[in-house]
């Protein structure tokens, strides 16, 4: 696992690439057959999981809210960050929690600065209207 909390306290730079429109099925087999040498070399420990939504913009607000996929199995591997979670819950330290809306401004509160390339098209059905919108 990734240890997300060390990377964020550190001040380390970030990157975050979605693929977007790219459909999870076909783009894993693509991965399991070879045919994506240059993603696979990017991708941590083979991890790669679906959007929890069901396009782009509920799939990124999900994400950046810290609504990370869940894994087809019984046991959950760490999450690399969590919002909140509840005082029951046991959280690795390498898990990075914050409170705040949303992982962009709780990355803001320990001194990032967030880019968007691409994002929400601001004359789309959902765009860039309201306060998680415009954050994105």
């Amino acid at each position: 696992m990734i240890n997300a909390a060390d990377t964020i306290h550190s001040g380390t730079s970030i990157l975050f690439v979605t693929l977007d429109s790219l459909r999870y099925g076909v783009a894993r087999h693509a991965l399991a057959d070879g045919l994506t040498p240059h993603l696979a070399r990017l991708l941590h420990e083979g991890l790669w999981e679906p959007a929890p939504g069901t396009f782009t913009f509920p799939a990124h607000i999900a994400y950046f809210s810290g609504f990370l996929p869940k894994l087809p199995q019984p046991e959950q591997p760490p999450r690399w960050w969590e919002y909140r979670p509840p005082a029951s819950k046991a959280v690795p330290a390498e898990t990075f929690v914050f409170d705040a809306p949303d992982l962009l401004e709780g990355l803001r509160q320990h001194g990032y600065r967030t880019v968007c390339a691409g994002g929400p098209n601001p004359r789309g059905a959902v765009g860039a209207r309201g306060p998680a919108g415009g954050r994105l």
